[in-house]
């Protein structure tokens, strides 16, 4: 039995949106995160797997009480909201009040980097660069993978599957948390400083 031409349908499901945005203010708050990182708890070893040559803090970074703070959660809290908005349409409006936020910094080595993971637990979740460090050219790039099975079909050239991103000061990144993402090596002289995050939703249930 052929169906009527009426009851034909084409969606597009499962895209994956990338925010990316600089930080216009932001060589004033790196420094005062800087300082802020660098007397912030280690997370302890439970929490750096699949990390190398790296540190992490623990993940209340945004429960500070600081100007910094403050405008990097912002920061983040406009990604998310242009990310839902992007998702859900108008439902985004129901998520606004619901935010759950984690972050914690993470300082790289040489060589460190971070193998490829996803983040379990959230919907969102990203990263802000507050110093890069003296970093050789082509070393330290987040790599972003393309979620489609077929596309790291055996023989397929690695560069193929991942869209390679340069870190800089105040570039902040967000995506899917389910989106597999690595770091490469980080060849520096002097220390790469980030912070990462996650976002999920009290009452995303209740949303839909």
């Amino acid at each position: 039995m052929f169906l009527e031409q009426s009851q034909y349908e084409c969606q597009v499901l499962w895209p994956t949106p990338i925010y990316l945005k600089d930080l216009h203010n932001a060589q004033a708050i790196n420094k005062s995160l800087k300082v802020l990182i660098s007397n912030s708890d280690d997370g302890g070893k439970e929490k750096t797997t699949g990390l190398f040559r790296g540190r992490k803090s623990d993940f209340g970074l945004l429960r500070y009480n600081c100007e910094a703070v403050s405008t990097l959660k912002e920061a983040i809290f406009s990604a998310v909201d242009m990310l839902n908005r992007w998702a859900v349409g108008d439902h985004a409006e129901d998520l606004s009040d619901s935010l759950i936020a984690e972050a914690w910094s993470v300082e790289y080595g040489s060589p460190g980097y971070h193998r490829l993971h996803v983040h379990h637990g959230s919907c969102w979740s990203g990263v802000y660069y507050v110093s890069v460090g003296s970093v050789e050219p082509g070393t330290g790039e987040v790599h972003l993978i393309d979620p489609r099975i077929g596309a790291a079909a055996q023989g397929v050239s690695p560069d193929k599957i991942a869209l390679p991103i340069v870190p800089r000061d105040g570039l902040l990144i967000a995506f899917p948390s389910w989106l597999s993402h690595w770091v490469t090596p980080v060849e520096c002289t002097t220390p790469r400083i980030c912070i990462a995050f996650n976002i999920g939703f009290s009452n995303l249930n209740e949303a839909f």
